[in-house]
């Protein structure tokens, strides 16, 4: 999908996502900076289902270990980037996102150290129920995980 193909709001999203700093985030030992800003190109462009796919465990080894399900404090600086997907993305890239973010913000745990990042991942979560009450709205294909989602948001069920 070439740039001219992305919605207004996402026609910068590539360099956005470059111009950050990476390596002022603890991530895996495995994660680099290219390779978050990797995942983040793949969410943005997946087109099919198998690219989905593929970017849901590219962002999630980016930022953590999608097997044990946990995450590290990279997440914090992903976790905008997914909300801009949700937000201004249709389709493939936003079910990506929002498929990422649904397992980091309530299956994952904060990796060995990273415990301080759960209250802010959890804040940030909690601020999108707005995009979350309009991706449910919709219907579609990702109005169940929009909904699993709030349903999570709310006090004593997630």
């Amino acid at each position: 999908m070439s740039a001219d193909l992305l919605p207004p709001a996402l026609q910068d999203f590539e360099q956005r996502v470059a111009a950050v700093d990476w390596n002022a985030y603890p991530r895996p030992p495995w994660s680099d900076a290219a390779q978050v800003r990797d995942a983040l190109r793949q969410a943005l462009r997946a087109h099919d289902r198998a690219g989905s796919v593929a970017a849901y465990h590219a962002l999630l080894y980016a930022v953590g270990n999608n097997h044990a399900g946990t995450y590290h404090a990279i997440a914090l600086a992903v976790l905008p980037f997914l909300a801009e997907l949700m937000r201004h993305g249709a389709g493939w890239p936003r079910s990506t996102a929002l498929e990422a973010f649904v397992d980091l913000a309530f299956s994952f745990e904060p990796d060995a150290g990273q415990e301080t990042a759960a209250t802010e991942l959890a804040r940030q979560a909690r601020a999108l129920r707005p995009v979350l009450e309009a991706i449910a709205a919709e219907g579609g294909a990702d109005a169940a995980a929009a909904h699993d989602a709030l349903l999570a948001l709310e006090p004593g069920t997630g």
